[in-house]
């Protein structure tokens, strides 16, 4: 009886939700993927009516959704308890390939890509104090399978400061691709090969909102991003994902082009 009251408040604020109303975006970080591809559809659409808001510590993406102080979320869909919430809709947004940064004076710094196998000799840093338990988690599992030493040591005092970290001479750092590639010329971004690392980006949302907002967001913030989800459905083995998220993808491959994908129980 609960559900049916919590479908049937839904159904109703579905049905009333103006296309013209403020669509309240949770993007996890001022400084990550989401903020960047948002700026990029608003300009794109300027009269689309985004707010742009950044989830406290306490609360779950789940809480900020239920909470009503967010009407969608980005994040990783991985954090969420399973099984997944049958009040939230999801969708892969983007898979992002996880580049190398290091500094101009590195040794591979000209180089057009590096292998995977390449980086267990690579003196890797990424700072993990305070850091989301899912990144740490997709840190844990890319290291054991392949070899990797990470350096969690250490801290920053903010993106500035993280790019300046970046920049030691012999240090190796991660950064997004479809981040803003950072200002200067005294860093340099690699993509990694063989295979590639992705991180998977989804967007989470309460079934009051309309499916078909979400879904020209989705199509605003990845119109110029490499189409990587066919990518997982025709060469798989290309791509490096943890083994979490992999069904959730394949799921999302399968009903490719569907314009929205949902969780299997959701």
């Amino acid at each position: 009886m609960a559900r049916q009251s919590v479908d049937a408040v839904d159904a109703v604020a579905s049905a009333v939700s103006s296309e013209g109303s403020v669509l309240v975006v949770d993007v996890m970080g001022d400084y990550l993927t989401p903020v960047h591809l948002l700026q990029q559809a608003v300009a794109a659409e300027p009269g689309l009516r985004v707010e742009i808001i950044m989830r406290e510590n306490k609360l779950t993406l789940v809480d900020a959704l239920r909470g009503g102080s967010a009407d969608v979320a980005m994040g990783w869909s991985r954090s969420v308890e399973q099984p997944w919430p049958r009040d939230i809709r999801r969708r892969v947004l983007l898979l992002e390939p996880v580049y190398l940064l290091m500094s101009a004076q590195h040794r591979l710094a000209d180089r057009g890509e590096v292998s995977m196998s390449e980086l267990a000799d690579l003196a890797l840093w990424f700072p993990t104090r305070n850091a989301p338990q899912e990144w740490v988690a997709w840190l844990d599992e890319l290291a054991e399978a392949h070899g990797l030493r990470i350096d969690r040591s250490g801290t920053t005092l903010g993106f500035g400061d993280f790019l300046r970290l970046g920049a030691v001479p012999e240090r190796v750092t991660f950064f997004g691709a479809a981040m803003p590639e950072p200002p200067g010329s005294e860093v340099r971004l690699i993509p990694i090969v063989d295979p590639v690392p992705v991180v998977v980006w989804s967007v989470m949302w309460r079934r009051r909102v309309p499916d078909a907002r979400v879904a020209r967001l989705v199509d605003l913030m990845t119109s110029d991003q490499p189409d990587l989800l066919r990518a997982a459905r025709t060469d798989p083995d290309a791509l490096w994902l943890p083994e979490a998220d992999r069904a959730y993808v394949a799921l999302e491959t399968q009903r490719l082009p569907t314009a929205l994908a949902r969780s299997p129980d959701g």
